[in-house]
């Protein structure tokens, strides 16, 4: 026969078991992270991105031929 602890164990599963499965059917999380905000948001914020994507690949084009400068003077400099 069950003893207290274990009907009290048993409704704890349950509960749990059951705020699960209310959360599944309630949406995602990220469903309410978006709630309230307007799409011309999201679409400001990824123009701000690309821009700094942008400069950023700039930015690796000029290091690169930094870089190869660099080389031609070491290799210049051990020349002479």
């Amino acid at each position: 026969m069950p003893t207290e602890e274990d009907l009290a164990q048993n409704k704890q599963r349950k509960d749990k078991a059951s705020s699960r499965k209310r959360l599944r059917e309630n949406g995602s999380q990220t469903d309410e992270e978006f709630d309230g905000r307007h799409c011309c948001e999201a679409s400001a914020k990824l123009l701000e991105m690309n821009d700094k994507l942008d400069k950023l690949l700039t930015l690796f084009g000029e290091i690169e031929s930094l870089k190869t400068r660099l080389t031609n003077l070491e290799e210049e400099k051990k020349s002479m």
